[in-house]
């Protein structure tokens, strides 16, 4: 089983941003920081997810295409 804590601690960094962003949408820093934090936590996800299949999945993760691995990870 994957340790996950690092996903939810990014995705809870992200969620603060959001939320701080909502009270000064005109502060472009901050904006760059949600975007900044979304990034890393859409890589994050994808590289879980890639490290769940490996484990899981019989048929390569290496042969399988963009939209096939979100498919196969939430099955």
């Amino acid at each position: 089983m994957l340790d996950l804590s690092t996903l939810t601690k990014a995705l809870d960094s992200l969620e603060r941003a959001i939320e701080r962003s909502k009270s000064v949408p005109e502060d472009t820093e901050i904006r760059d920081s949600v975007i900044q934090r979304f990034e890393y936590s859409y890589e994050l996800s994808w590289k879980m997810m890639k490290r769940q299949l490996e484990i899981d999945s019989p048929t390569p993760v290496d042969v399988m295409g963009f939209k096939d691995i979100p498919k196969l990870s939430h099955s």
